[in-house]
């Protein structure tokens, strides 16, 4: 009986320990991506938002086709994404919350897909926190663009992929996935080249090439539109930038530069076990990571990617974090399980302490900007609000927090139809990225300010019968333009309150 008890006992820790190591590192990321919505929810999601409305537009022209399009560089597989969104009347707090649940879906992912590829419990945990706690991760998380998506395709292909090779016979999955990482990015085209390369040595190769091939063909209807785009560059960079770019500022951008770098040499370390090993699995992680770096770099050095930018290095962490799982996995490598901890805990109180600071930041909005309470207290029925804000940073620092932004509605239904007045053009950030709110109001962002765009949006809203709102905020970063809009403002007859680095200005 005794016996019997223990067998069930151990029988039960065994089917609950691969569980753990899936659960336990996606609530962690799940708790951890929560925290970055201070960093999130600003101009820079709304500007990312009107983004897609050039898609919106090119398929009120075309039709049907327009749904093919592309919007800049990127495949549509996001813009039908937002697009469904859009028309089912989502908030802002739906955009955020898409991305979101791609992102930690790609850890769940990374767990799976260790154990699949026959890693221990504890082991796939290992990487899957990598992943979870990777400061990279969190910086791009609830972007409401095709990059979190991105992630995960990769990681969820990934797992088809492992499963695949395990004998599955899911060839058609695999066709699939792969369809939607190529319809979401460029980038992603590394992943199926580094999976075909893998299987050279492999006796499923010709049905793994066949699935792949045929995710290739899949990708037909967009051959179009990728030649229409391939001249669309940035001023190109050179070798030293994107070294640069690629070992110096990409590890010390968020978070810790040591622990990066011990995630970095892990995964190295991890690379270099799998080319040698006869795991197809493990090579094609490996294929992956090098083959995406050396694109990366090319994108540099051409100018088709900016060097200050970082979404990219997206491409690299679930093809990392598995790698390190792997060297985990060799005795001899797994003494630097004490050095990763360190690291993971590094990362893990990086992101604790700016959850701090962004709880804080918006816990204290109202106080620390009085004026932007005002004016959206003030923001009636059929009233215009415009926001004009002084940047701190570029739209990638993605650690820097507009308290402004705790003060705005996000959890309401916005409308991506623009008002229509004379020269205005609605997917045009230099024409506020108008959005829709509920009670025929209408909200605008702006980062600079621009007479004849505000002169235009007033003689609109209050020739429609409608107050206008203006806030300027923090002004001691530009106090010259914000004497500009308050000559302006008192020129056009506007009331004004002054407020500490702020002033609102109501036209009535």
């Amino acid at each position: 009986m005794d016996a019997g008890l223990t067998a069930l006992r151990a029988h039960a820790v065994k089917r609950a320990r691969p569980a753990l190591a899936v659960v336990l590192p996606t609530l962690l990321a799940a708790a951890l991506t929560a925290t970055r919505l201070p960093y999130r929810w600003n101009q820079v999601a709304l500007a990312y938002a009107a983004y897609y409305r050039e898609y919106f537009h090119t398929i009120d022209v075309h039709g049907l086709p327009g749904l093919l399009s592309f919007v800049g560089m990127h495949p549509p597989a996001y813009s039908l994404l937002f697009l469904g969104m859009t028309e089912a009347g989502a908030s802002p707090t739906t955009w955020l919350l898409v991305s979101g649940l791609c992102s930690v879906t790609a850890v769940a992912a990374v767990a799976l897909t260790a154990l699949r590829a026959g890693l221990e419990p504890g082991v796939a945990a290992s990487a899957a926190c990598v992943l979870a706690v990777s400061p990279h991760r969190l910086a791009y998380a609830l972007e409401p663009n095709n990059y979190p998506l991105l992630l995960a395709v990769i990681g969820v292909q990934a797992l088809v992929f492992a499963d695949f090779v395990r004998g599955s016979r899911r060839g058609i999955l695999l066709a699939l996935v792969t369809a939607l990482g190529l319809w979401t990015h460029a980038l992603f085209v590394v992943v199926p080249l580094a999976q075909a390369a893998a299987l050279v040595r492999d006796t499923r190769r010709k049905t793994g090439w066949v699935a792949l091939g045929a995710a290739v063909l899949m990708c037909g209807p967009l051959v179009p539109a990728v030649l229409s785009g391939m001249g669309s560059t940035v001023n190109p960079g050179g070798l030293g930038l994107a070294a640069q770019a690629m070992l110096l500022d990409f590890p010390a951008r968020y978070g810790s530069a040591g622990a990066g770098w011990v995630v970095a040499v892990m995964t190295i370390a991890g690379a270099t076990v799998a080319i040698r090993g006869p795991d197809v699995i493990a090579r094609s992680w490996a294929l992956q990571l090098l083959g995406s770096g050396v694109l990366i770099a090319a994108m540099l050095v051409r100018g088709t990617a900016a060097a200050h930018q970082f979404p990219y290095y997206l491409v690299l962490l679930v093809p990392s974090a598995l790698l390190v799982g792997r060297a985990l996995g060799v005795p001899r490598l797994a003494l630097a399980g004490p050095l990763l901890l360190l690291s993971v805990g590094a990362s893990l109180q990086w992101s604790l302490t700016e959850a701090a600071r962004g709880r804080e930041v918006w816990r204290t909005a109202a106080v620390t900007r009085p004026m932007v309470a005002r004016a959206v207290g003030s923001w009636d029925a059929g009233a215009a609000l415009i926001l004009l804000g002084m940047p701190a940073g570029g739209d990638d620092d993605k650690d820097v927090i507009d308290p402004a932004y705790a003060l705005v509605p996000r959890t309401l239904p916005v409308s991506h139809t623009a008002p229509h007045f004379p020269r205005m053009v609605a997917a045009d950030p230099y024409w506020g990225q108008p959005y829709g709110y509920p009670e025929q109001r209408w909200l605008y962002t702006f980062t600079n300010f621009a007479s004849d765009r505000f002169q235009a949006i007033l003689r609109f809203h209050r020739g429609a019968g409608s107050r206008v709102l203006v806030v300027v905020y923090d002004t001691e970063r530009a106090p010259e333009e914000a004497q500009s809009v308050r000559s302006w403002a008192e020129t056009q007859g506007a009331r004004t309150l002054r407020g500490p680095d702020a002033m609102l200005f109501v036209f009535e």
